[in-house]
C-alpha cells in the first residue's frame, strides 16, 4: 500500500459515497414527477367550461394545491439529499465501516482481515457516468456485502484489495457445517 494512502487512513478516514449523478438523476425525476401532477391538473382544468362554478373551484384549489406541491417537493428533495449524505461507506484503519441513518446513526464494521474477495459490476450507463455495483465476500457473516452506485467503483475495488492484502492481516475462512 502506498504510503500517502496508509498516513490519509492511519489520521483519518477515507469517505465512499454513492455516485453523485444517481442523486441528481433521482433529483430531475423527482421534479419531473411532480411537475407532470402539476400539469395534468391544469390540463384537466382547461376541459371544464369557464362560467361553471367547478371551474371557479378549480382556480380557487390551484394555489393551494400549487403550494402543497411544492412543499411536498421540498420535503422529498431534503429527503433524497438527507439519505444521500447519510448513508456512505469509511475506510478506516483496520475496517470498513457502513454508516447510515439520518437521526439516528447505524454503523457496521467489518474488518479488512476478514474480506476474502471483492468484485464490481458496472453497466454500460454505469462505465459512462463512472459508477457501478462492489460487492465484498466476508465468510465470517455468511453472505455478500454488495455496495449499491459507488462512485469509481475499479478505484474502491483497488484500495480495499490494498486494505485487505496488508501485512499482518491474514485471512481465515469458516468452513460450512457438517450434518
Amino acid at each position: 500500500m502506498n504510503d500517502e494512502l496508509k498516513s490519509e487512513i492511519e489520521t483519518r478516514s477515507i469517505v465512499i459515497r454513492r455516485s453523485p449523478i444517481i442523486l441528481v438523476a433521482r433529483l430531475i425525476l423527482l421534479e419531473v414527477l411532480l411537475e407532470l401532477v402539476y400539469l395534468s391538473l391544469r390540463i384537466l382544468a382547461t376541459f371544464i367550461p369557464v362560467q361553471s362554478p367547478l371551474r371557479y373551484a378549480l382556480d380557487v384549489f390551484f394555489l393551494p394545491a400549487f403550494v402543497l406541491i411544492t412543499l411536498f417537493q421540498v420535503v422529498f428533495l431534503i429527503v433524497i439529499v438527507l439519505r444521500w449524505l447519510n448513508n456512505y461507506y469509511e475506510l478506516r484503519e483496520g475496517e470498513l465501516v457502513y454508516v447510515s441513518g439520518v437521526i439516528s446513526k447505524k454503523e457496521t464494521a467489518y474488518a479488512y482481515a476478514n474480506i476474502q474477495s471483492t468484485s464490481m459490476h458496472q453497466s454500460a450507463i454505469g462505465r459512462y457516468f463512472h459508477y457501478g455495483d462492489v460487492t465484498i465476500y466476508i465468510p465470517t457473516i455468511g453472505h455478500d456485502i454488495v455496495m449499491n452506485e459507488i462512485s469509481q467503483p475499479a478505484k474502491f475495488v483497488r484500495l480495499i484489495k490494498e486494505l485487505s492484502s496488508q501485512p499482518g492481516m491474514g485471512q481465515f475462512v469458516l468452513r460450512g457445517r457438517r450434518r
